[in-house]
């Protein structure tokens, strides 16, 4: 049973600057106006800031999926035992225990949806902030290279290899930011509770008979 899965998505902006805007920016000789792609997957699969999320996130999801499958593991026997107990205990004896399992049962879930919140939370903090700085690494490498766009691979049919600019965008971001810090995840946060139904209305009481 898998309580967490792993996954990594990042958002490449797709970055446009106006040749008004570079004219006004460039220098009496400016340089020629280019087109730029980026494969956001193998930035993705290569950046020193990506692979260090990945690392972290690998690391923590391993202790957390030990430590639930040792509660989980706790919880079966508990409940091979009740079942065991079922012909000697009495009937409100083992409805009683029965209860108490099933509710220590919905804990364990509630902690489980804790934990997938938490992991995924701060796996999104972190992305965020290296697709931030991404973007911020691509818009310079642009404005000085006099790129008017830069696009990403996966949003194109065909492109020629000469436009390809994802090396030297990874070259650049790893120089800028090697690593990104995953947050600790809360785990002790409580699970938000369900809302409980409404009480039924009571019934309208008739009038005193005259």
């Amino acid at each position: 049973m898998k309580f967490w899965i792993f996954r990594l998505v990042s958002v490449l902006a797709m970055i446009a600057l106006t040749s008004t805007a570079i004219a006004a920016q460039a220098p009496a000789e400016q340089k020629p106006m280019q087109l730029g792609m980026i494969d956001g997957q193998a930035v993705i699969r290569n950046a020193k800031a990506f692979k260090s999320i990945r690392e972290q996130m690998d690391k923590l999801g391993a202790k957390v999926q030990g430590d639930l499958k040792k509660e989980q593991d706790d919880l079966k026997k508990e409940q091979d035992e009740i079942a065991r107990q079922q012909v000697l205990l009495a009937p409100d004896a083992f409805a009683k225990k029965r209860d108490e399992f099933s509710a220590k049962y919905g804990s364990f879930q509630r902690k489980i949806d804790t934990v997938n919140t938490e992991m995924a939370r701060v796996e999104r903090d972190a992305v965020r902030q290296a697709d931030e700085f991404l973007t911020k690494v691509t818009e310079a490498f642009a404005k000085e290279n006099g790129f008017i766009l830069i696009y990403r691979r996966e949003a194109v049919f065909y492109s020629v290899g000469e436009l390809d600019i994802t090396s030297a965008i990874v070259e650049r971001f790893d120089k800028a930011l090697s690593s990104v810090k995953v947050a600790t995840p809360n785990f002790d946060k409580p699970a938000a509770a369900p809302k409980p139904a409404a009480a039924p209305a009571a019934p309208a009481q008739k009038p005193p008979a005259k």
